[in-house]
């Protein structure tokens, strides 16, 4: 009798990333995001909302900090997954004193 070998697939965290998106919508406001292995920073301006790409690997959580430039300003967080669905939305009411900060967990399986 012929004899198979499962063959047994491991995803490696490191290298196996998906390609998402954020999307904010503030006056103006400075928006930092990232994870373990990357950070970027942005000054955004006018109230339309900006899309901001990013890479991911499971297990990871997106920590998204967003501070009001000028005056106290409504600010709306969209996150969405690799399929454009949006995994996470909120909305607040920033002051200038202080950040808000999110934290999303993040995984192929949203």
């Amino acid at each position: 009798m012929p004899s198979c070998k499962k063959e047994i697939v491991t995803k490696d965290p490191v290298n196996d990333k998906q390609q998402a998106k954020l999307e904010v919508k503030c006056d103006n406001c400075l928006i930092g995001y990232g994870m373990p292995d990357q950070y970027r920073a942005f000054d955004q301006a006018g109230v339309s909302p900006v899309s901001y790409a990013y890479t991911y690997s499971d297990g990871y959580d997106l920590r998204v900090r967003i501070t009001a430039v000028d005056h106290d300003q409504d600010i709306n967080l969209t996150i969405y997954d690799t399929s454009g669905k949006a995994i996470y939305t909120n909305k607040t009411t920033q002051s200038t004193e202080g950040f808000w900060e999110v934290s999303v967990p993040l995984t192929t399986n949203n």
